[in-house]
């Protein structure tokens, strides 16, 4: 049956530079975090492989589109700066009624694909679809993320949940201080996506509220609550078209 999801695409960059063994890690890990993101909405991100360097997975709930793309950013920055992969994002119309999504179908599918494959060589983060944006906002999500180092990805991995943990949750959960989580977050410029983020989240729970229908889950996703009443810090305009 054929619903309203989200889309990442993507390929590891530089993949010919691996071995067959560092490539499949480097996969793994990217699996690794989208089970992690499954969580977020209680629904399986269906990640699959394909085409030997490709993966591909879907978003129940598309206000995560942008944090799920950054996070498997960061997830994969942990693992060395010469770990990367491109990522192409859209919201549409798709069909998954099996778990391999090299069997799925439908617009938004068609639209990534494509758009992966014409990408250009000097982008890594792209929006597939209609709306200039968020077309916008993954352009400079990623020229900020193209600098973050492995130690500045260790602590946004964690600050990246939906439940909006402290520095001090983050620190712990890490293993260092608290103010070292906070001087990484600070270089890295983390205050601008958490502001993206808490517009485009609270625009997305503004307009479940308003047409309860476009809820694709009856329960609320892990941490809708904190961005639905997140205050629009930078932006004064929502991100994302209605």
């Amino acid at each position: 049956m054929n619903r309203s999801i989200a889309v990442l695409t993507g390929d590891i960059i530089r993949s010919c530079d691996l071995s067959a063994e560092e490539l499949s890690r480097v996969l793994a890990v990217l699996k690794q975090a989208a089970g992690e993101i499954a969580e977020w909405q209680n629904e399986d991100t269906l990640f699959t492989r394909f085409s030997g360097d490709g993966w591909k997975l879907v978003l129940a709930n598309t206000m995560f589109v942008l944090r799920a793309t950054m996070y498997l950013r960061a997830y994969l920055r942990r693992e060395g700066k010469m770990y990367s992969t491109r990522i192409v994002a859209g919201i549409g119309e798709g069909e998954t009624d099996s778990h391999d999504l090299n069997e799925a179908s439908g617009p938004v599918f068609v639209e990534t694909g494509r758009a992966l494959e014409d990408m250009p060589f000097k982008q890594e983060l792209y929006f597939a679809s209609c709306d200039f944006k968020m077309k916008a906002i993954f352009e400079l999500a990623d020229s900020m993320s193209r600098r973050w180092t492995v130690g500045q990805a260790r602590s946004i991995v964690p600050m990246l949940d939906p439940s909006s943990p402290t520095h001090q949750c983050v620190a712990c959960k890490i293993g260092i201080k608290r103010q070292s989580v906070s001087d990484a977050l600070e270089s890295s410029h983390y205050w601008a996506l958490e502001s993206a983020l808490a517009n485009i989240e609270g625009h997305c729970q503004r307009q479940l509220k308003i047409d309860p229908d476009r809820q694709l889950k009856n329960d609320p996703p892990r941490g809708a609550e904190q961005a639905a009443s997140a205050p629009n810090r930078s932006i004064g305009r929502s991100l994302v078209s209605p």
